[in-house]
């Protein structure tokens, strides 16, 4: 009986984020979105997303586009080992197995093939919170997903998403917002006063975006 209740509850908590996943994608979402997005989660994953947004005090998702920035004179730092210890070796909630991002290759060419629409900042608690949306690599008419991510000085804080995979830790999407971060930090370094144009030196299709 006790395993059969190990194996019953993590299928029915996996089946309840692949139904959220799909109640998601409808478009009431970008009606019900702001106000009562939390609404929608519940038990474990509830209750995960609201200690994730502690370190901010408020859902990001409650958040109006105004209060935000597209500056990106105000991004956080973002290096590879920030990368590698969120992505990598941080350890999912649910399992409390390392994430392993298995879709790092998929992540960087969301990010390079400019599928990031934009990418949103806002400083609350000495933290900073970059919400996105990124467009689907396979299905372009589809509502954009839209991750959101909180960093400190210690690094990265949490994340999330609102694609099945990104309702738990992290996901391609999140990781893609993760890159470019990191790719901006990398040309902020490298470029002086004197270069300006050297901040705009990457590639054609993240241009808008970097």
């Amino acid at each position: 009986m006790n395993t059969y209740r190990g194996v019953r509850e993590p299928l029915i908590l996996l089946l309840s984020l692949y139904l959220l996943s799909l109640l998601l994608s409808f478009d009431f979402v970008d009606f019900v979105m702001k106000d009562s997005y939390r609404e929608l989660l519940e038990g474990d994953v509830r209750r995960r997303y609201e200690e994730k947004i502690v370190d901010i005090g408020k859902d990001p998702y409650e958040i109006e586009k105004k209060d935000f920035t597209k500056d990106k004179k105000f991004w956080p730092h973002v290096n590879s080992v920030d990368l590698f210890d969120f992505l990598i070796l941080r350890k999912s909630f649910y399992s409390s197995d390392q994430l392993r991002s298995y879709k790092a290759l998929e992540a960087y060419r969301l990010f390079q093939d400019g599928w990031i629409k934009e990418i949103l900042h806002m400083e609350l608690n000495s933290c900073h919170l970059l919400k996105a949306k990124v467009n689907h690599s396979m299905r372009i008419r589809e509502k954009p997903l839209e991750p959101w991510i909180i960093i400190s000085s210690g690094g990265i804080n949490s994340a999330h998403c609102t694609c099945m995979a990104g309702l738990g830790e992290a996901c391609s999407h999140i990781s893609a917002v993760l890159f470019a971060v990191e790719a901006w930090t990398k040309v902020r370094k490298e470029a002086s006063v004197t270069d300006v144009p050297a901040y705009w030196m990457m590639p054609s299709s993240v241009q808008v975006l970097i």
